[in-house]
């Protein structure tokens, strides 16, 4: 699940852009969690 977990915030950090400031990385996991349920 880790490896799965890490491998998602790896693959959206791609598409959203990886060079942002660490807020969006909050953003993008409550965006991938969102996704999930």
């Amino acid at each position: 699940m880790k490896h799965t977990l890490r491998y998602y915030l790896k693959r959206y950090s791609f598409y959203l852009g990886g060079d942002q400031p660490p807020v969006s990385w909050v953003e993008r996991i409550r965006s991938v969690f969102g996704a999930l349920i």
